[in-house]
């Protein structure tokens, strides 16, 4: 199996075959003020323009290295 980031997360959700590491991810939002300071996007105004706040629930995966985006 490749390690790709989707491949990590639906091995683990569907019982497939293990991966070269677990996968790391979180079904929630993973914005904290360090992470909007790094992306130089912040609340409340990313949820005024979806360009901002896309490339914040982006910041989880290429900041902090997660296998999963989730955009609030």
């Amino acid at each position: 199996m490749k390690t790709t980031p989707h491949n990590l997360i639906m091995s683990a959700l569907y019982g497939g075959r293990k991966g070269e590491r677990p996968p790391a991810g979180n079904p929630t939002s993973v914005v904290c003020q360090g992470l909007m300071d790094a992306a130089r996007f912040s609340f409340p105004q990313a949820h005024l323009d979806a360009g901002a706040i896309a490339d914040l629930a982006l910041a989880g995966h290429e900041i902090l290295g997660f296998d999963t985006v989730m955009p609030e």
